[in-house]
């Protein structure tokens, strides 16, 4: 339906009609939901594979091209994003429910880095191994107090992108 009603849009338009009109349904409650089998990740990354072969013909760059070029990020990535957002938001208490009490933090003062590195949570099941709090614990206490430390979600949000694009 996407392609028939955009087929013959350029790029960047359809990068953004994707956006706008797509992506939100592909990523609605995704930390509540995330996939978890990779097969499953494989599926929602080919909706957006899909969508980026819009605008070009039988002859078109690579995937990763053409996600550059549309200024795009795969699917993991955004779901990753979004569940580091959601982390930031629950332990600075900018949510209008209290949820700090979903991250354990480690109050270990010989630890380096910032002073918000998570727990590592036992799980005994393949759901909770994949909860976000435990989806989250690597990438989280890896980033930089810099980073942690943000003021607003907005300020979080661009030095994460920051980071990310230096690395």
């Amino acid at each position: 339906m996407f392609q028939k009603a955009f087929g013959g849009c350029d790029p960047s338009t359809c990068a953004t009609l994707y956006k706008l009109y797509v992506r939100p349904i592909l990523e609605f409650a995704g930390p509540v939901w995330g996939p978890l089998l990779a097969r499953d990740s494989a599926l929602l990354e080919s909706v957006q594979r899909r969508a980026t072969r819009i605008p070009y013909g039988i002859s078109r760059p690579s995937y990763g091209e053409r996600l550059s070029i549309m200024k795009l990020s795969t699917f993991d990535e955004r779901r990753q994003r979004g569940d580091l957002i959601i982390t930031y938001r629950a332990l600075h208490n900018f949510f209008g429910v209290d949820l700090s009490s979903l991250f354990k933090l480690n109050l270990d003062d010989r630890l380096r880095g910032h002073a918000y590195k998570l727990r590592k949570e036992n799980f005994k099941t393949q759901q909770r191994q994949y909860f976000i709090t435990n989806r989250v614990f690597s990438v989280w206490n890896s980033l930089p107090s810099s980073v942690v430390e943000s003021v607003s979600v907005n300020a979080f949000k661009n030095s994460y992108d920051a980071w990310i694009r230096r690395e």
